[in-house]
């Protein structure tokens, strides 16, 4: 739920709700299918709601005992908007070294605007991320990523990009 005080933003509420199955395919393979149905509630005059359907399959795999990747694919239809159809992706690479461990991955996902239009968007993501493990109780997290977003269900033109760095520390 996305609540403004500004009556310049959109007000609105994202319900969702999945159906996952995975299928041990080999002793270091799994096979995934996944659909996701959710409505977006857009609080504006016109009731603006939406509903997306998106059916993805996947497959992850350990490489080595120290690398891992898996990949996924898939298709997203919205009835609300023209019975238009596009693609969600995401695809993960990880590697681990003797304390610490490199995460790279890429996903292309549906998101709301948040406030910025009464519409829903597709985004664009690569990030990465770096933790070392200092000790058994502390790790360290350094990361980066680059998005970019394009509305799908609006006559107006809003493309965004971000870019997000953070270091964090991590004692239990």
């Amino acid at each position: 739920i996305y609540e403004y005080k500004n009556p310049a933003f959109t007000d609105s509420r994202t319900d969702s709700a999945a159906l996952s199955w995975a299928y041990g395919w080999a002793a270091d393979t799994s096979l995934t299918t996944t659909y996701n149905f959710s409505k977006y509630y857009f609080d504006t005059s016109g009731g603006d709601n939406m509903k997306s359907h998106n059916l993805s399959l996947g497959i992850a795999e350990r490489l080595s005992p120290t690398l891992s990747f898996n990949l996924s694919g898939g298709i997203v239809y919205w009835p609300d908007i023209d019975d238009r159809l596009n693609w969600t992706a995401g695809a993960n690479i990880t590697k681990t070294f003797e304390g610490s461990s490199l995460n790279i991955s890429y996903t292309r996902a549906i998101t709301q605007a948040s406030g910025l239009a009464n519409a829903i968007m597709m985004s664009d993501s690569i990030s990465m991320s770096w933790i070392r493990t200092l000790s058994a109780s502390f790790n360290i997290t350094a990361s980066a990523g680059l998005s970019k977003n394009s509305l799908v269900s609006s006559s107006s033109n809003l493309d965004t990009t971000s870019y997000n760095a953070g270091i964090n520390c991590n004692w239990q």
